[in-house]
């Protein structure tokens, strides 16, 4: 598996994660130093991210990706996608349409940098 096919199964297995609010492996596929800036500017690091997961401050109820392109920089693999999704933000009922730009390093695959934008008209 090359590594762009590698990273492909790891944002697989990473939205499987969530929707299961599985924190173990989303604590496995972040990098220790992940920045995770979501839509709403919040920045999340890792503990923060896991934390708020495991409070049920943020539960994903649905998630579908679309338009996702691939391009490989030496060790890194950038990804960009649009993803809908449902959530429960601290209790709030929300939906979300955005394009996104995970990061991510290494054959073993380690999410370095999550970004969402909101998706305009």
């Amino acid at each position: 598996m090359d590594i762009c096919e590698a990273t492909l199964a790891a944002e697989d297995r990473r939205v499987a994660a969530l929707l299961a609010a599985d924190t173990v492996t989303i604590g496995a596929l972040f990098d220790d130093r992940v920045q995770y800036v979501h839509a709403n500017g919040l920045l999340d690091t890792k503990a923060s991210y896991l934390s708020s997961m495991a409070r049920g401050d943020l539960t994903y109820l649905t998630i579908d990706i679309s338009d996702r392109s691939v391009t490989e920089h030496d060790d890194l693999v950038v990804v960009v996608f649009r993803m809908r999704t449902d959530i429960s933000y601290h209790g709030e009922p929300r939906t979300l349409d955005n394009i996104c730009t995970t990061v991510w390093s290494g054959t073993s695959p380690r999410l370095i940098s999550f970004q969402a934008t909101p998706k305009l008209v």
